[in-house]
């Protein structure tokens, strides 16, 4: 349960593949003064590859969120926004319905991604996509052929 803090110093380029995963030996410079570590430990290792303060962020699945508009609709925005890959669209509900807002799009964890834009600020509301229920998500029994 000890924590230590350390340097990743190399990559060894000879993988190791054991049931479809593949694993690379690393080598990790920690401080082991009190020779708490042995050799052949296993252990779990965080390796924190950027970190930024004061940034917005906002749940994936808001990045996802699309509302209920015609294809048509949907096109005609896409087009007008000129969305590229560093960038997304985030939604928020007004007295008119849903209203995008175009974001640039920075680091990105599983579950939230940082994002910038004049028109974002701490707190405010945003669409998510909604989750699906237990029972919607169930899979239907039944034979299927293709």
């Amino acid at each position: 349960d000890r924590e230590y803090t350390g340097t990743l110093t190399q990559v060894r380029l000879n993988p190791d593949s054991e049931q479809d995963v593949v694993k690379y030996n690393c080598i990790i410079e920690v401080n082991n003064e009190d020779f708490s570590l042995k050799p052949g430990m296993t252990a779990t290792v965080r390796i924190k590859t950027a970190e930024k303060n004061n940034i917005l962020k906002v749940s994936n699945s808001a990045l996802r969120f699309v509302p209920d508009m015609s294809a048509a609709e949907l096109s005609m925005l896409r087009d007008q926004l000129d969305v590229t890959l560093e960038q997304g669209v985030l939604w928020k509900m007004t007295d008119s319905g849903p209203t995008p807002i175009k974001v640039n799009t920075g680091l990105s964890t599983e579950k939230e991604t940082e994002v910038s834009s004049n028109e974002l600020q701490a707190g405010m509301k945003i669409l998510l996509k909604r989750k699906k229920s237990k029972k919607e998500s169930k899979r239907k029994i039944g034979l299927k052929l293709f």
